[in-house]
């Protein structure tokens, strides 16, 4: 099942397509197309999206900003092997070079962590993205894989995979 399922009907076709749309109803009725696989929530953890690096003693020093990171707009999808479940997903991650900026690259570390139907952490890591420095910004498309073991079907419906930015030291 994708994990982004929201998409505009446009109105102004609503008449014009009706009958495409039966036609569509009525071979769908006869489609043997297993369903999609279940997923969990997939989000970015609050205050988890924005992060600012600075050189060492200078927290807060505009001056002494190495980068600026962000995340957003996630997109993917699951499979499931029946024992467990793979989310194989993207996230926008964007990066501005700050003025102590010294590196034409630099590792961007993301936290990814699973969330039971209860809330406990049941697993975490930490996945390093490298970012090309390039101009004042650039955003990368950054692919992402979780296996949650043991969870498949509709039980994983009830999990969530939540990633952001670690707590700087």
């Amino acid at each position: 099942m994708p994990l982004k399922l929201r998409r505009p009907f446009p109105p102004s076709g609503l008449l014009h397509g009706l009958p495409a749309l039966a036609a569509l109803a009525v071979l769908g009725a006869c489609s043997s197309a297993p369903p999609p696989t279940p997923c969990p929530t997939v989000a970015i953890a609050d205050g988890a999206a924005r992060r600012d690096v600075y050189e060492p003693g200078r927290a807060g020093d505009l001056e002494g900003r190495r980068y600026g990171a962000s995340l957003g707009n996630i997109g993917g999808n699951c499979t499931s092997d029946g024992t467990d479940t793979v989310v194989d997903f993207t996230v926008d991650l964007f990066v501005q070079r700050g003025p102590a900026a010294d590196a034409q690259s630099i590792d961007v570390p993301i936290r990814v962590g699973v969330i039971d139907p209860n809330g406990q952490i049941i697993e975490r890591e930490t996945v390093t993205a490298r970012v090309p420095l390039q101009g004042e910004g650039v955003t990368i498309r950054q692919p992402l894989t979780q296996r949650i073991p043991g969870v498949s079907g509709e039980t994983v419906a009830g999990y969530a995979v939540l990633l952001g930015f670690p707590v700087a030291p």
